[in-house]
């Protein structure tokens, strides 16, 4: 098993109660298994979580996927948040 760290491309500022995709700088390559199929997932820090992005979509990356994931949340926090590059 392998981690990515996926970061932002650009700041974004999310609004209240608003649903948006995050652009990432990363490429994810999922590698077809031996004798296996493999699969790829990802998750919000906790650190996002209690800023109260909720992430909304959570397919699985199959065999063979390459390229950059999108990546949905939603602000459910009572003020705007804003992310940076990077992060």
């Amino acid at each position: 098993m392998r981690k990515i760290k996926l970061t932002l491309s650009e700041r974004v500022e999310i609004p209240v109660g608003a649903v948006v995709d995050l652009p990432v700088s990363e490429n994810v390559n999922v590698e077809y298994g031996f004798d296996t199929e493999n699969y790829a997932v990802f998750y919000l820090r906790k650190s996002l979580a209690l800023k109260g992005v909720i992430q909304l979509v959570h397919t699985p990356f199959p065999s063979g996927y390459f390229g950059k994931p999108t990546i949905v949340v939603k602000n459910d926090h009572v003020a705007p948040i804003e992310l940076n590059q990077g992060d």
